[in-house]
């Protein structure tokens, strides 16, 4: 019967099962791994560092990497000519491959994620300019009760 699937390939993609798969896990950890350093990197902001650029390709490869593996896990690779796309447009395509396969939920974990990310960075930031700089970290964010 011609368009019907095979056996061996469905005909829509299929998510993996239940639990998030090892990649994605793999991606999480990299990413708060990154929250990180990117949040022990803001505490001297005003120095230039080569970690600028390394923290972006760092996210670039990771990001890029997983929407790759995600794709081929899901039986529906991303075409081999695409995927350099993916590694160099990944602030934008790989969200959006989030979107476009997991619809609403996907949306939901973008947001969750990215406002998580910040959190940590921010936070790894803000305790470690303090561990740095003392009260005077915090006296520079108005936090600092000084006796009068």
């Amino acid at each position: 019967m011609a368009g019907s699937a095979t056996p061996d390939e469905p005909a829509t993609p299929t998510p993996p099962a239940g639990r998030a798969s090892r990649h994605t896990l793999g991606l999480l950890v990299a990413l708060y791994t990154l929250a990180v350093a990117w949040g022990v990197r803001s505490i001297h902001f005003w120095e230039p560092s080569r970690m600028d650029v390394v923290l972006h390709v760092a996210a670039a490869l990771a990001l890029g990497w997983w929407a790759i593996v995600d794709a081929r896990g899901r039986r529906h690779p991303i075409p081999l000519l695409s995927r350099p796309w993916f590694f160099l447009g990944a602030g934008l395509l790989v969200p959006g491959y989030v979107v476009w396969t997991r619809r609403w939920k996907g949306l939901g974990w973008l947001a969750l994620n990215g406002a998580l990310w910040y959190a940590v960075a921010t936070l790894v930031m803000h305790v470690g300019g303090w561990l740095v700089f003392g009260d005077e970290w915090l006296r520079a964010l108005g936090m600092s009760q000084d006796p009068a």
